[in-house]
């Protein structure tokens, strides 16, 4: 009887201690995804059909590099906004961003495809946390000119063209000073050659361009004494010279 009592409370005790140690098995990591997102409110994002919006939306990165630190730990973890990623529980600042290679770097300012940005935020990731969403907006500005009206499309600071696609000449541009040359072609006899100064700094002489705006710009016509200028996108003020 000594024998069972004994054997008996043998079992007892591994149980216990066998439930303890599942009860207080807490992961110290967890795998993460990304929910990437334009905002509404500083973004070209479509609301209608529109062929402008179309280009943006088709050349915008579909991915973009997300940078992780851990506060606790001070340790730094990057991946792309389209992977899943494990990392540690903790407190994270959190960072994303276009990568400047992804997007066809035409010289000076000037890209071929939008460029995206992320405001630094902080998130507390716990076994709970699956995904992360990341609010990004444009921090740039696109400007367009017809194909049919110009033969060339460039920047007049570094002498290089604009992307075509589709029907248009097409560029992003970030901060500083641009001028833009319009040249129509030799054997036309309605447009001249035609500059644009564009610029994010607030100056009357000049256009001023809004990061998430796009700017549609026309050779000047011979029987005209202004240039063209439209800016067509709900929700945001026409552009002016």
């Amino acid at each position: 009887m000594k024998k069972f009592f004994l054997l008996l409370t043998t079992c007892l005790v591994i149980a216990s201690c066998e439930k303890e140690n599942i009860n207080t098995t807490i992961p110290s990591t967890v795998t993460i995804s990304f929910k990437q997102q334009v905002v509404s409110s500083n973004s070209m994002v479509r609301s209608t059909s529109n062929e402008f919006l179309d280009i943006i939306e088709e050349q915008t990165p579909k991915s973009i590099d997300v940078i992780l630190t851990n506060i606790d730990l001070n340790q730094t973890y990057a991946c792309k906004s389209d992977e899943c990623i494990t990392v540690p529980l903790g407190t994270y600042e959190i960072y994303a961003y276009s990568d400047n290679n992804d997007v066809y770097h035409l010289g000076g300012n000037m890209y071929s495809r939008p460029t995206l940005d992320c405001s630094d935020f902080t998130v507390t990731v716990d076994q709970d946390t699956k995904t992360i969403a990341l609010n990004t907006y444009y921090n740039c500005y696109a400007v367009f000119a017809p194909i049919d009206e110009c033969e060339r499309c460039y920047s007049g600071e570094t002498d290089v063209d604009f992307y075509k696609q589709g029907n248009y000449h097409v560029a992003y541009f970030h901060t500083g000073d641009v001028q833009i040359i319009l040249t129509p072609y030799s054997n036309s006899t309605d447009f001249l050659q035609t500059s644009y100064d564009f610029t994010t700094i607030l100056n009357n002489s000049k256009i001023n361009a809004e990061y998430g705006k796009y700017y549609v710009i026309h050779p000047q016509k011979i029987d005209k004494t202004d240039s063209s200028f439209e800016i067509n996108i709900e929700n945001m003020e026409e552009g002016k010279i």
